[in-house]
């Protein structure tokens, strides 16, 4: 089972640091992940690792930057995304402007 999909089987939202660094997402599996975020399935998040997922692109992030923009993620302080080199600087800033 896909790391993503094992957490769409949780239904406890009690995570304040979650590590998806190098298990192989790509912008499918950051939606997902993006769609759980904005239904607040996370909303004790504290850290978020994506780093070296190399499939990801600036469709995944920009994904993930408007779920954080919609539910606010409100205990988010790192977001490590280290390694994504099929991100631009759009998709590497896009989470960055949803927090003022």
């Amino acid at each position: 089972m896909a790391p993503v999909e094992a957490l769409q089987q949780c239904t406890e939202t009690f995570l304040d640091d979650l590590d998806l660094n190098e298990v192989g997402m790509g912008d499918k599996g950051l939606k997902a992940l993006a769609s759980l975020i904005h239904r607040g399935r996370f909303n004790k998040l504290k850290q978020l690792h994506i780093s070296y997922n190399g499939a990801i692109t600036d469709r995944g992030m920009i994904a993930l930057a408007r779920a954080i923009d919609a539910c606010g993620l409100p205990k988010l302080e790192k977001l490590w995304v280290e390694g994504l080199n099929e991100v631009t600087v759009s998709g590497c800033s896009a989470p960055l402007h949803t927090r003022s």
